[in-house]
Parts: structure tokens; sequence; C-alpha cells
């Protein structure tokens, strides 16, 4: 199978900095020829300043209605399936992460995780706090990070 990426990051329609950096990721690799499957969520309105975002062609899209429940990744996973699967997924924010590891476990997908934000409200502040938690043991479980400084 040539490479196909799975992008999973939370509300890709909206016009903040990581949303803006897996959009371009996404537009940047499927213009060089790599096939992209995105797994989204369903943006609330007040969060959208201008309009959906626009995903180039051949690039599938799943805007999933929930985040935090096992729900998103039993559509996830199915979408994946019906998509043709992945060769890996990469997942942006900690959140999305710990998402991927789990559909990773019924998959066996390789995982990349970009961290995202720093800073008081960065993923690193969270995470510290999930030591010995769930999150913390699959986040461990990725095969590659990515952090930007």
């Amino acid at each position: 199978m040539a490479l196909r990426l799975g992008v999973i990051a939370y509300c890709m329609d909206a016009r903040f900095g990581m949303e803006q950096q897996a959009r371009q990721l996404v537009e940047r690799l499927a213009a060089r020829g790599v096939e992209v499957v995105v797994i989204t969520t369903i943006a609330p309105r007040d969060l959208l300043k201008a309009r959906a975002w626009t995903p180039p062609p051949g690039v599938k899209v799943a805007r999933l209605p929930v985040t935090r429940t096992p729900f998103f990744e039993t559509l996830a996973r199915t979408f994946l399936a019906r998509a043709g699967g992945v060769s890996v997924l990469y997942a942006v924010h900690y959140r999305c992460g710990v998402h991927a590891a789990r559909i990773a476990r019924h998959t066996g997908t390789p995982v990349v995780v970009k961290f995202a934000c720093s800073g008081e409200h960065g993923d690193f502040k969270v995470m510290a706090a999930l030591r010995g938690r769930e999150a913390h043991a699959l986040l461990a479980t990725a095969d590659r990070f990515v952090c930007i400084s």
C-alpha cells in the first residue's frame, strides 16, 4: 500500500494555530501525492471565524459529533476501515493522541503524536497531572512524538 496518512485533529474548521498547522500539513502532503484521511470533530459555531475548511481534492474527511468518548473511536475506526485503512495515524494534541493509541490497539497502526501548545495551558502542563492515569499510559504507547519549540 502507498503511504496513506490518517490525521486525527479536533476542530479542523477552527482558525487557530494547531488546527491551521494540521490543515497545512494535510494540504501540502496531498499536493505531493500522499493519500490523506482526516478524522475531526464538528466545530461549534462560536469557534468558526469564517467558513468550514475545504479539504483538497481526494482527501477524505469525517467530521464526527463527539470527542471524549469511546464512541468517537468506534466511529473513527469504522471510517478508517471504509477509507481502506492508513499506514500511520498522526494525532494533533495529546487528547487526539489518546484516541489514536486506542484505535491502534485494534488496528495495529503506528501512531505519531504532535503535541500542541506549550506554557501554562499547553499539553505538557496538562499531561503532568496525568501520571499514572490511563491517558498517560496510552500516550506512552505511541511510536513517535513531534514537539515544536
